[in-house]
């Protein structure tokens, strides 16, 4: 192996871990929209101070992760 394909090797992880961070992030902030919003329509037997801090807490990481994915593929790119 040689440097070259080490390079190449790294490149094709970082455009991976990137599109999956942007994927996950995308997928806690639909769960946590979905707690927030299902207390309301009765589907989740949380008490609503405990839904609102779950979902709220899980659609704050994924603009995290969402955002930690987006940040590392305009770094690719450049």
């Amino acid at each position: 192996m040689t440097n070259n394909d080490g390079i190449e090797h790294n490149k094709v992880y970082s455009g991976f871990r990137s599109t999956m961070d942007m994927a996950m992030g995308t997928i806690y902030i639909f769960f946590g929209a979905l707690v927030i919003y299902g207390k309301y329509f009765g589907k989740v037997q949380l008490q609503a101070g405990w839904a609102f801090f779950f979902g709220a807490l899980m659609a704050a990481y994924g603009v995290f992760r969402l955002y930690r994915g987006l940040k590392a593929s305009f770094r690719k790119r450049q």
